[in-house]
């Protein structure tokens, strides 16, 4: 109703207009006296889930449903702690006209209005015509979206739905079963992943969404990564996820089929937009890939092979020169553990640190900020037979800090009563990657008390053990391992 309103002062004589803000999102229903009303819990806390991870910077709830909002966003804040995300509590529409996070309001200088007025004025028309006019205008004004751009993303039925900040469809482009339940399934885990981002790589005022298309079956057709313009409603452009990466010393890595894990839009420096960042994993065997894509035409500029699945990259500006660089972590197949390495996206070129067998063809070393391999515990090898490797399993970035914190499953297996088991641990580094600390899970706590009491490890890893532990942790520096927590460590 306040956009209807809006829309008839500047249809009259009014100087005053209200704008809905691009970066605001509304969720609840109106009733006729304008009161906001509540919605379904579960429906709440979906749609918080989709502007969290959205481009959007304001959330308009219902007043009495704030302290559920806040609460939801506060989970989400300690897995994502650098998102900004503010919530507002409205009880009545006419809250909306002063909060000018919501709306801008925009006040028509007198000579301006007094011709807009003229103008006006000067038409001389029937009052049939008048009323048939200023009934067309209405209806293109509120049947149409009030804005095209894009904010919002969410996956249902066969569909991609693409909302305004207004929570309004602005389009509705089909996707098919699979690439819908895909997103779903990673929306709804965890890590709250998507593998989709939203951002103006044309430069024209309006975003595009940049999301995986998911092929039937990866032995049918493969992922397809597909930048989309929501205004012209037809895709800019589309790229299969194959890579010609051969391994020669390993011959069964025939095919060429990649699953993105990870997509990031992102520039040289907060708020630009000069490339496309992906990590895919091969479908099947061991070998990643951290690309650099044109965002606006998909043409590669630059790629990084790592021998070793990735589970999670990050923004970040490590070196406080303004720039962002990436943080990655996974595995390392040829030292057989978890890794984390700084890359800078304009230097992707060459393959991670190798030996033996996985070194692929062609290529040179990579230009690692810095590539860390993180053995496993004690209590991580007490599983080795059953569990080989350990590996990275995400990240949460602490960027005010200077810091980020990477877990790692080290534990896996079947324990002595037959049940399978998880653990991990979480390891902080400074953005130098040198390794602060470690953390235990509850899992990890109760497995090693398990194995001490059943004599397979000698000692219980405490404080003690894990100082000495950080010693063994090593990092690539140009030709050889070093350690990677110097003796006297800094960022503490």
């Amino acid at each position: 109703m306040y956009l209807i309103g809006s829309c008839f002062l500047e249809f009259t004589d009014q100087r005053g207009l209200y704008r809905v803000q691009n970066d605001a999102v509304f969720s609840g229903a109106i009733d006729d006296s304008g009161a906001v009303l509540e919605v379904e819990e579960q429906s709440l806390s979906s749609k918080v889930r989709a502007v969290f991870f959205s481009s959007a910077r304001t959330l308009a709830v219902p007043k009495d449903q704030l302290h559920l909002t806040l609460a939801e966003v506060s989970r989400l804040n300690e897995r994502y702690p650098d998102r900004r995300l503010q919530v507002v509590g409205i009880s009545h529409l006419e809250e909306v006209f002063f909060d000018r996070r919501l709306t801008d309001y925009r006040h028509i200088s007198v000579a301006r209005h007094l011709g807009r007025k003229a103008k006006r004025n000067s038409a001389i028309v029937s009052l049939t015509s008048a009323l048939l006019l200023a009934c067309a205008y209405l209806f293109w004004r509120y049947a149409a979206p009030i804005s095209p751009n894009p904010v919002l993303v969410e996956f249902t039925g066969e569909q991609m739905v693409i909302r305004n900040g207004l929570g309004q469809t602005v389009d509705a482009p089909h996707v098919g079963v699979t690439t819908v339940q895909r997103h779903r399934e990673l929306s709804a885990s965890d890590e709250g992943d998507t593998l989709f981002d939203i951002a103006d790589v044309d430069g024209d005022g309006y975003n595009e969404i940049i999301y995986v298309q998911y092929g039937r079956s990866l032995l049918e057709e493969p992922d397809t990564l597909v930048c989309y313009d929501v205004v012209e409603r037809e895709r800019i452009w589309s790229k299969p996820m194959f890579q010609d990466i051969s391994f020669p010393q390993k011959p069964e890595v025939l095919d060429n089929r990649y699953r993105v894990v990870d997509l990031h839009v992102g520039g040289r420096s907060y708020g630009r937009i000069d490339f496309l960042v992906v990590v895919a994993n091969h479908f099947v065997f061991f070998p990643s890939v951290v690309m650099t894509l044109d965002p606006l035409t998909g043409a590669l500029l630059q790629r990084y092979v790592h021998v070793g699945q990735l589970a999670a990259a990050e923004f970040a500006d490590l070196d406080d020169d303004g720039d962002l660089e990436l943080i990655a972590a996974g595995t390392n197949n040829a030292f057989g553990m978890a890794a984390v390495m700084g890359l800078d996206p304009e230097h992707l070129e060459g393959h991670s640190p190798t030996r033996g067998d996985y070194d692929p063809a062609g290529g040179e070393e990579g230009q690692e900020l810095f590539y860390v391999l993180i053995p496993r515990t004690i209590v991580g090898n007490a599983f080795r037979t059953v569990h080989g490797i350990n590996g990275a399993a995400g990240m949460v970035l602490y960027q005010d800090a200077k810091r980020f914190e990477v877990s790692v499953q080290d534990v896996g297996g079947v324990d002595s009563e037959g049940k399978r088991v998880e653990a991990q641990l979480l390891y902080y580094f400074n953005f130098a990657g040198i390794p602060i600390a470690v953390g235990t899970s509850s899992a990890y706590d109760i497995q090693a008390k398990l194995l001490f009491q059943e004599g397979k490890i000698p000692t219980l890893p405490d404080k003690t053990y894990f100082e000495t532990y950080l010693g063994l942790l090593r990092r690539w520096d140009r030709g050889s391992w070093v350690q990677a927590r110097p003796t006297e460590p800094t960022g503490e």
